[in-house]
């Protein structure tokens, strides 16, 4: 911060040393060298980072906050994070389930009525989501009954 690279260099790299599974130093190390302009070193820096954040405690986390704001009304918050998530690790059940949970209530029923769709075919592979895939599949039946209904009101008895 105060522009002293090469203790600031010298110190990252000796944590990395001290610590080499710890995706701080490196990360750190990157944003050292991309400030001195050396972007390969920069580059390789960050990619040792990457290798050692653990993702599968991020996703974990990240879908417990997801249940914890659905369950609070937070629709938008947990379908940016069920987003998130699903860029990591596109087939989380959790994130898969709670997408298309917040996407119903958020009233976006044609996302809604593919997001179910996707989330049952995974759902259905774990025993664990008995329960999730039950709710999963009635919400798609009541999804295509109102707008089976829908259409027929508007004329469109065939669609």
């Amino acid at each position: 911060m105060v522009g002293e690279l090469d203790s600031s260099l010298a110190a990252y790299k000796y944590a990395a040393v001290l610590n080499p599974e710890d995706p701080a130093s490196y990360l750190n190390l990157g944003l050292v060298y991309e400030k001195m302009d050396s972007l390969e070193l920069a580059k390789s820096a960050y990619e040792t980072a990457l290798q050692y954040y653990p993702y599968s405690k991020i996703v974990f986390t990240a879908e417990q906050l997801e249940a914890i704001n659905y369950r609070l009304k937070n629709f938008e918050q947990t379908q940016l994070l069920c987003e998130q998530v699903l860029t990591l690790a596109p087939k989380s059940m959790i994130s898969l389930f709670y997408s298309a949970c917040s996407l119903d209530a958020l009233a976006k029923t044609d996302k809604a009525m593919q997001a179910y769709k996707q989330a049952a075919a995974v759902l259905e592979k774990d025993e664990n989501y008995k329960k999730e895939l039950e709710h999963v599949n009635k919400r798609i039946e009541e999804i295509k009954a109102k707008v089976k209904e829908k259409n027929f009101w508007e004329g469109k008895i065939n669609e």
